[in-house]
């Protein structure tokens, strides 16, 4: 087993919630290596050592979520893997996602309303359809699914639930966190209802 160095997980810690703290207050097109750097107290070698450059670090911090998150889901819902158990895990994740959104709406802000951050903002979709392919697959042998559609509904739920969410943050006056909670049942319902059919057609 690979020994864990404590200094190496404190000195991606500290980039990560530098870059984070920035973030907040700058469009990713503009935060500098430089900046995280000084912010973070730590050298540009030290930053290097670790990522290519700031997608790189973008890219590593979505993949500890996106680990975070499955990881999370996969826990609780354990072997008791039954539709009405997955509904009810995933609402609790989409839960976490807007309350998360919600927590990082200015950083969520500069990543997607910034036409220089085309390539940060498909970091962002990639890995996040990337998780729910694997939640997908998850699923797969419960529906009986052929591997073929999955990608397919994969971009399609991610495409859907990131674009109700940012449209939520940008217009959260005209509807409540309830509401959008709400939406996202009815979303995963439909999307359930596809897996039934799909499941449907391929015991046939």
């Amino acid at each position: 087993m690979k020994k864990v160095d404590i200094r190496v997980i404190k000195t991606k810690k500290a980039i990560e919630n530098a870059f984070i703290e920035i973030l907040s207050e700058k469009s990713f097109s503009k935060i500098t290596i430089e900046e995280i750097c000084k912010k973070a107290n730590v050298n540009r070698m030290s930053f290097y050592n670790h990522y290519d450059d700031k997608y790189d670090l973008l890219n590593d911090i979505m993949k500890n979520i996106k680990e975070t998150l499955i990881g999370k889901f996969l826990a609780e819902v354990g072997a008791e893997f039954t539709e009405e158990k997955v509904i009810s895990v995933l609402m609790e994740t989409a839960e976490k996602i807007i309350d998360l959104g919600t927590e990082f709406k200015n950083h969520i802000y500069m990543l997607v309303n910034d036409t220089d951050n085309s390539l940060a903002q498909y970091i962002i979709y990639k890995s996040l359809e990337t998780s729910t392919l694997e939640l997908l697959e998850k699923l797969r042998d419960k529906y009986n699914l052929d591997r073929k559609p999955l990608p397919l509904m994969a971009s399609f739920i991610t495409g859907g639930g990131t674009s109700m969410i940012i449209n939520w943050l940008h217009n959260n006056e005209n509807y409540s966190r309830d509401d959008l909670i709400y939406f996202l049942k009815e979303f995963i319902n439909a999307s359930l209802l596809v897996l039934h059919k799909l499941s449907e057609k391929n015991n046939k």
